[in-house]
């Protein structure tokens, strides 16, 4: 290497300090990228995490341009009985980290670029079986229950999906719904005959309100499915 070149990465190394370089991180994925609050509070303690261990094991604190990949991975490794999750966000703080960093001109590489990532177990489908989901229905004892059921056992669709959909993505004369999943997507789902008969019986007794999401309660408040403190359906033969 040129004495030109050991200038200019010692001019690299010495340009910005760790601490400055993770502020003006943290404050680009704020104000710039429009992070959300909780996500720049878990960058901010992995980026915190990851100085300390640097101190413990070289006994002072590198600038940017002289953490290497190595470091990384030892990082890593070095967190025990971590999930595989948790362990690929911290790597990828990391890697935005040192993204920005180049992207300003502070560093030359990404050292956090394509980390080996540990592997995450994929959770095995649970199937329901035809006298289950038989159950069900059977065990939904009000209307709106029993539409509530049919829909989501024969569509697929998420409970999060179910409580947005209003009378006007409804259209049971064509036996489709519209459906608006995550990101705004929106989709169209074939209604089983079963579901539009359930859905006709359901809206016969609705209660009147002026809302127009298409499952609504007493208080005029569609189902906050996702957050009941009791089951909706139990099982047949149990209490309720």
């Amino acid at each position: 290497m040129t004495k030109t070149a050991t200038a200019a990465t010692n001019d690299e190394a010495d340009g910005i300090s760790y601490d400055q370089a993770t502020e003006e991180f943290l404050q680009y994925i704020t104000h710039y990228r429009g992070y959300s609050p909780s996500t720049v509070t878990a960058y901010g303690i992995d980026l915190q995490k990851f100085r300390r261990f640097l101190e413990s094991r070289l006994g002072r604190m590198p600038s940017p341009g002289e953490i290497t990949r190595q470091q990384i991975i030892q990082f890593g490794v070095s967190l025990k009985g971590v999930a595989p999750l948790t362990l690929r966000r911290k790597y990828a703080c990391l890697a935005s980290l040192f993204g920005f960093l180049q992207d300003m001109g502070y560093v030359q590489a990404n050292p956090a670029h394509r980390l080996p990532l540990p592997k995450v177990a994929q959770p095995v489908p649970v199937f329901l079986t035809e006298e289950t989901a038989h159950q069900l229905i059977a065990a939904a004892g009000k209307p709106w229950q029993r539409a509530l059921v049919i829909l989501l056992l024969s569509t697929g669709i998420r409970r999060t999906e179910v409580v947005t959909i209003t009378l006007d993505d409804l259209d049971l004369e064509q036996r489709q719904v519209l459906i608006r999943g995550k990101g705004g997507k929106e989709r169209v789902v074939p209604l089983a005959e079963e579901a539009v008969e359930a859905i006709q019986d359901y809206l016969k007794q609705r209660v009147k309100t002026n809302s127009r999401h298409l499952f609504v309660s007493a208080v005029n408040r569609h189902p906050k499915l996702t957050h009941h403190r009791r089951p909706i359906l139990t099982r047949p033969g149990s209490a309720r």
